[in-house]
């Protein structure tokens, strides 16, 4: 589900609801690199890959941005965003409890775009560093109801 390339083109990543594969582009061919299962990102008994789930390896190539829905929330299709170090197998939280994340891009220069959803169902663009992983909201004006990113250079 929902393939996705790494910000320099280097990798290629996608799901199966139960593993995540990356793969090497190289000479326009992908070759296989690594897989990861699904465990690893749900590392909190309410956390699900479903076929909305999205992962994004980082321009560094050390860590993965992804979504999973939170089925703790009781609200159907709430995801979540977090930051999985490949290397460590750390997960670190982005969004806190009471937001959901509509859609995310990760950028070449190390920074991660996402459409925070506030509990009033409202839409707003934030930008996070990843050096220090603060989310700074982007755009002062609410976005449609269903806005998707996507990121141009």
């Amino acid at each position: 589900y929902r393939p996705t390339f790494s910000p320099d083109g280097q990798f290629l990543l996608f799901h199966n609801m139960r593993k995540v594969m990356i793969f090497r582009m190289d000479d326009l061919s992908a070759k296989h690199y690594k897989d990861i299962y699904c465990e690893s990102f749900c590392q909190r008994n309410a956390l699900v890959i479903t076929p909305s789930s999205k992962f994004q390896m980082t321009a560094d190539h050390k860590s993965i941005v992804f979504t999973c829905e939170d089925y703790s929330t009781g609200v159907r299709g709430f995801q979540k965003l977090f930051i999985y170090n490949i290397a460590t197998s750390r997960m670190t939280d982005i969004l806190s409890e009471e937001y959901s994340c509509g859609d995310f891009q990760v950028s070449d220069d190390g920074h991660i775009y996402y459409i925070q959803i506030q509990p009033d169902g409202s839409r707003y663009l934030y930008m996070v560093p990843f050096g220090d992983l603060k989310p700074v909201r982007v755009s002062q004006e609410k976005l449609g109801n269903y806005p998707t990113l996507s990121l141009a250079y």
